[in-house]
């Protein structure tokens, strides 16, 4: 199971899908030739957010799109089915039993698919409240963003944890800002939810567990989960751990330079990041402790990893 937020390389056993941003384009290659091994060119005006993959012989390969999540069950030789039909989607979550959740926008309706099989589930949000984003963590804990109201400027947000069998609602958490995407993540340890440097952190069942400022003053723009803690991604670069027993945060590389992206590896134990120059730095996620630097590469010639 495979998804990267914004759309980057997408690596699968000996396939790794591409998506290009110019030109909407989603390019295929097996790893053990070099050979492009499929490739699907979208319309001009649709832009490429996520690519997300199931995984297992029978993978899907999804593109999130603003104007819906596209899939493709055949390989890319062939048309996408539209999950959304037409309708706008919200950023979809990938579980851990390798179904695919959209939530389609000014609706309370979550698209699912699961088993191959296309399911529409409406959820009981209540209060006029539509759905807006949703995320999963590794282990499958899901959660959506909700909009209570119609002016987008004075929507009340939430998030709300559902079961993800059922799609039931668990808990809700007021988050008390709007919730534009990237500003929130569910993760194994915590729901997390950003505004500038802030972090706030929930537990699954709503319950608020920490709030507070970070050690640098630099707006947090992405978080991701390691082993063992998790790890805030800021304006200028800097990483910050929050270790899942004390959540005392601590900076293990202190940044200077934007960050085009950023990978945990599959162990959880490391960071591969790149920098707005290009510049490759693989560290330690426990202390920052650097393992690999490679700066071969010039601006705009390396922007992901995978």
């Amino acid at each position: 199971m495979f998804v990267r937020r914004p759309a980057q390389p997408l690596r699968s056993g000996t396939t790794l899908a591409v998506a290009t941003s110019g030109v909407p384009q989603i390019r295929s290659f097996d790893m053990t030739t070099g050979s492009i091994a499929g490739e699907h060119e979208l319309p001009a005006d649709l832009s490429i957010r996520d690519l997300a993959y199931t995984g297992g012989p029978n993978g899907v390969l999804v593109a999130d799109t603003p104007a819906g999540a596209l899939a493709w069950v055949d390989g890319l030789g062939a048309g996408p089915l539209r999950l959304t039909d037409n309708a706008h989607s919200g950023r979809l979550a990938l579980l851990a039993d390798q179904t695919i959740v959209v939530p389609v926008q000014d609706s309370a309706d979550l698209v699912v698919l699961r088993d191959g099989e296309r399911q529409v589930h409406t959820i009981d949000l209540g209060d006029g409240a539509t759905l807006l984003d949703a995320d999963a963590s590794a282990s499958g804990r899901l959660a959506v963003s909700i909009g209570v109201g119609d002016d987008p400027f004075e929507r009340e947000d939430r998030i709300v944890v559902l079961d993800p069998t059922s799609f039931e609602p668990q808990a809700t958490i007021d988050a008390g800002m709007l919730l534009d995407a990237p500003s929130w993540v569910a993760t194994d340890a915590a729901i997390a939810v950003w505004d500038g440097p802030a972090l706030d952190l929930w537990s699954h069942d709503g319950q608020p567990i920490t709030s507070g400022e970070t050690p640098t003053d630099r707006p947090i723009v992405a978080v991701h989960e390691v082993a063992g803690a998790l790890v805030s991604v800021h304006g200028d670069g800097t990483l910050v751990r929050w270790p899942t027993d004390t959540w005392a945060p601590t900076v293990i590389a202190p940044g200077g330079i934007a960050l085009e992206h950023l990978g945990v590896g599959a162990s959880g134990d490391t960071v591969t990041s790149v920098d707005f120059y290009g510049r490759v730095t693989t560290r330690s996620a426990v202390d920052g402790a650097v393992i690999a630097d490679d700066d071969r590469f010039a601006v705009g010639e390396m922007t992901g990893v995978a």
